[in-house]
């Protein structure tokens, strides 16, 4: 029986629906009826009701005690550090998505994988269309929909601020095993795909960028060997379509040629401004430090800043700070023991080829949380396991 293993109903429909609501939008926020709404935060909320039931139908109740168990020493210790009550739940809120991808995992909901990849892909890509065109020939709608003190500024800067840039080097990763697909489906995939390496390069995240480079230079060279006239020319129409698309930009973006040579040529070349230079982050790291030193390595609790650099925030742009300092050592070993549980079901996948492709992924996504926090509150550990599952289930059910 199929529930032996990992069950299915329409919870998991309505769960991977709702997964693709996010993934289509190109910014998390949406401005309908005079109001900015946050889409992407009620669809998490929606996500962790409908799991939570899931948990208590499963019969998983040390789970649930743990959790709750969690939270409120951790609420308390925050409020004795000085936050306040409105501080605290806001903070745990911004834990939702990692809370979800542990119930993702315990409760082990999953969908068709082929529909799975095909769809996320699609709805990122149509994100990243959205975004785009939004941010460079419709200021004025973009201006509602993203919180920043000088907008104009943020014109000028000139780069894209896509909310799926976290899904890039998950979905570019479809291209070590393209054989699984038909060529109906590739015809599908491949323009989706090289829109999502767009709308990521477009980003300007350095790291993110960096990533994308050693992805593709894997890629060419386990392919190198195998490379066919149809493939070659297939490079050459990305290539072209690629350069066509930076052109045009380029028309529209006056800060393109400064973007290109500050934050990607030069950190290249071995030359870093001010603005790239990781010295001008040494003040906040030292405050990072000083509060993991100050509480002992045992948390200071939600809602305690982590930093007042330039203001006080209680978010970190590395994944580790953002499980050490609000709960010490107890939250990084929750944190390394769910990196464990994912890397083992990644290791159940019997296609050795996109075994190989999500262990990567995991290693570059894990390397570019040391500048940019993608597992804390971001959706991308969701998706990430959502995505595992579904490989399981579907090994699960041809046994």
């Amino acid at each position: 029986m199929l529930n032996k293993y990992i069950s299915q109903n329409k919870s998991d429909f309505v769960i991977f629906l709702l997964l693709l609501i996010t993934l289509a939008q190109g910014f998390s926020s949406i401005f309908i009826f005079g109001q900015k709404i946050n889409i992407i935060a009620y669809v998490n909320i929606a996500l962790f009701v409908i799991l939570f039931f899931k948990i208590i139908a499963q019969k998983k109740f040390l789970l649930i005690i743990s959790f709750v168990l969690f939270v409120a020493y951790f609420s308390i210790l925050g409020y004795f550090n000085g936050a306040s009550a409105k501080g605290i739940y806001m903070h745990i809120f911004t834990y939702i998505p990692f809370i979800n991808a542990l119930l993702l995992i315990k409760t082990g909901t999953y969908y068709p994988i082929k529909k799975v990849l095909i769809y996320f892909t699609v709805a990122t890509a149509i994100g990243a269309l959205y975004a785009i065109v939004i941010r460079f020939y419709f200021p004025d709608i973009l201006m509602k929909v993203i919180d920043v003190e000088d907008f104009d500024a943020f014109i000028q800067w000139g780069r894209l601020p896509w909310a799926g840039a976290l899904m890039v080097i998950l979905l570019i990763s479809q291209m070590f095993f393209l054989n699984i697909y038909r060529n109906e489906e590739k015809i599908i995939l491949v323009p989706a795909l090289l829109l999502i390496f767009i709308g990521g390069f477009f980003t300007f995240n350095r790291t993110l960028i960096f990533a994308l480079f050693i992805m593709i230079l894997l890629l060419i060279l386990i392919q190198i060997r195998n490379l066919r006239f149809k493939n070659i020319f297939l490079i050459f129409i990305g290539f072209f379509v690629v350069s066509y698309v930076f052109s045009s930009w380029a028309n529209v973006n006056e800060n393109f040629d400064n973007l290109l040579q500050g934050r990607i040529l030069d950190p290249l070349s071995g030359k870093l401004n001010a603005d790239s230079d990781i010295s001008s982050r040494y003040m906040l790291y030292d405050q990072y430090i000083d509060n993991i030193k100050g509480s002992y390595f045992l948390g200071n609790g939600f809602g305690v800043p982590y930093s007042t650099i330039p203001e006080e925030r209680v978010w970190a742009d590395v994944t580790l700070v953002s499980f050490l300092i609000p709960f010490g050592l107890l939250g990084l070993a929750v944190f390394f023991g769910f990196i464990k549980k994912l890397y083992s079901n990644i290791k159940l996948i019997q296609n050795r080829k996109i075994k190989n492709a999500f262990t990567l992924v995991l290693i570059l996504q894990l390397l570019i949380s040391l500048n940019d926090d993608l597992w804390s509150h971001k959706n991308f550990p969701m998706y990430f396991v959502f995505i595992i599952n579904s490989f399981i289930a579907q090994k699960k059910i041809r046994n």
